[in-house]
C-alpha cells in the first residue's frame, strides 16, 4: 500500500461567459488564491509504479454569476456565490528515480456551489478532468516515509448548457506532502 497526502496553496482561472472571479467592471482582477488538500492512495505494481485513486478538495472561493436581465434595457447583474472544487480520479504514480515522482490522473471535477443571498444554484454535471502532480522528496525518514515538495495542475471543461459557451477550469497548486512509498 502506498499513499501521499498534500496540503498546499494554489491559483485557479476560469474562462466562462457566465461565471468569473472578476466583478463586472473590473476585468483585471487577479486569479484567486486558495488552500487545497489532496491525497493519492494505491497499490504498488512494481518498484517504481503504483495504481492510485486520487481525491482533492479546495477551500471555498468567491465568484460572480453574470445574469442578463431585461428591465427595459439589457443589463448584466453580479450575483456573488461561493464554491468548493472536488476532484476524484484514477491514475498512476511513477518514480523514475529515487526521490522524484509523477502522478498523472483522469477523473471528474464537481463544483459544490452555494449562495445564501440569492439562492443561486449552478446545476452543472460533474466534468471530465485530468491533471498531473509532480513531487520531489525533501527529506526521508526511514526507507518508506518522505516529506515532499509538490506541484499539481488540473484542467476540466464544464458544460454551461449553452452551445459554444463551455467553461474551462484550470488550477495550479504548490505545497508539501507526506508520502508513504
Amino acid at each position: 500500500m502506498i499513499g501521499d497526502v498534500s496540503i498546499g496553496m494554489g491559483l485557479e482561472d476560469w474562462n466562462d461567459a457566465f461565471v468569473t472571479a472578476k466583478r463586472f467592471g473590473n476585468p483585471s482582477a487577479p486569479p484567486q488564491l486558495h488552500a487545497a488538500l489532496s491525497g493519492d492512495f494505491g497499490v504498488r505494481i512494481s518498484r517504481s509504479l503504483a495504481l492510485v485513486a486520487r481525491g482533492s478538495i479546495t477551500s471555498p472561493r468567491f465568484l460572480y454569476y453574470y445574469n442578463e436581465c431585461f428591465d427595459g434595457d439589457y443589463t448584466l447583474q453580479n450575483y456573488p456565490f461561493r464554491y468548493v472544487a472536488l476532484e476524484l480520479g484514477l491514475g498512476v504514480e511513477y518514480e523514475p528515480t529515487d526521490g522524484v515522482w509523477l502522478s498523472p490522473w483522469v477523473g471528474m471535477l464537481a463544483l459544490v456551489m452555494f449562495d445564501e443571498t440569492y439562492s443561486f444554484r449552478d446545476n452543472r454535471a460533474p466534468a471530465l478532468a485530468y491533471g498531473l502532480t509532480v513531487g520531489f522528496d525533501l527529506a526521508d525518514y526511514g526507507a518508506r516515509h518522505h516529506v515532499s515538495l509538490v506541484a499539481s495542475v488540473s484542467h476540466a471543461t464544464l458544460n454551461t448548457g449553452v452551445t459554444g459557451l463551455d467553461a474551462s477550469y484550470l488550477d495550479l497548486t504548490v505545497g508539501v506532502a507526506y508520502r508513504f512509498w
